[in-house]
């Protein structure tokens, strides 16, 4: 491989974390969240696009210092500076990204007894109060909002097993708090 193809595959690799956010906000648009199994949350997946930019961004910066640049004392001083800039940045970008990833709480992935569907319920606590959020899988990495409830007390359902599902042919009633709340979603 050349040095063009290097750079070319470096530069790809960079700009993951600046394409990512506009694949997630075309998504956001189409109500729809970005979701792989219960784990990967489109917070979660910038923050490894962020890292991967980190580090095709300082073998740039080197590649850039070792090849078209005689080697003096101010090229090592900006190289630093160009590699803390970066750490910078990720720091920054993943702890937002980790902020708000934990803002989601907890996901919890369901299917129904044919196997023709699929939701996920995202449990998430508001202080003294859990946010229990429907959603239905639409694609292996999309899933679509349906429903949500506040619940007035701290306890999960799903975490405490105090929770039901009502399988129809076209859609699922989510049961929790003992049956006195329920989230409907009709299946499209």
């Amino acid at each position: 491989m050349n040095i063009k193809q290097e750079k070319a595959i470096l530069w790809g690799a960079f700009s993951l974390c600046f394409i990512f956010p506009f694949l997630n906000l075309i998504a956001l648009l189409g109500d729809y969240e970005i979701m792989i199994s219960t784990w990967g949350t489109a917070f979660l997946l910038q923050m490894l696009f962020n890292f991967i930019a980190f580090i095709s961004g300082t073998l740039l910066c080197m590649n850039y210092y070792h090849l078209e640049t005689e080697q003096k004392q101010s090229d090592r001083v900006f190289l630093g500076m160009k590699i803390c800039g970066l750490v910078a940045l990720l720091l920054m970008s993943n702890a937002v990204c980790l902020f708000l990833h934990e803002l989601g709480g907890c996901y919890h992935s369901f299917s129904s007894p044919d196997g023709t569907h699929t939701i996920v319920v995202e449990e998430a606590q508001l202080i003294h109060d859990v946010r229990v959020t429907v959603y239905e899988r639409v694609h292996p990495l999309l899933i679509s909002f349906r429903g949500s409830e506040v619940k007035n007390n701290a306890d999960k359902p799903v975490e405490t097993e105090d929770y039901s599902l009502k399988w129809e042919e076209n859609s699922v009633t989510f049961l929790f708090d003992e049956g006195r709340e329920s989230i409907f979603v009709p299946f499209d």
